[in-house]
């Protein structure tokens, strides 16, 4: 089962949207990861249009990935630098 995560700076992520997103694509409860900021729900198939809705929400702000369940872990990248990801 697919996963669809939506993720943007602190305070760009509004209900309305996370909700919108879920009804449109027939998905599962919403689960907040942070509020304001991150939020994710499940979805039965990798909906057609999320190319489509991608581009609108990098348009708002808004970053979205779509991952299977399985296998999927959260980690997290801490560095002191920018230059420190890009090699520089």
């Amino acid at each position: 089962m697919p996963i669809v995560t939506l993720i943007a700076a602190p305070g760009g992520l509004e209900t309305a949207m996370v909700e919108a997103l879920r009804n449109a694509w027939g998905g599962g409860d919403a689960r907040w990861l942070a509020r304001g900021e991150a939020a994710e729900f499940a979805v039965d198939t990798v909906p057609e249009n999320r190319w489509a809705v991608w581009e609108d929400l990098q348009a708002a702000g808004v970053d979205l990935a779509v991952q299977a369940e399985a296998g999927r872990r959260k980690r997290m990248l801490i560095a002191d630098m920018d230059s420190t990801m890009i090699q520089q």
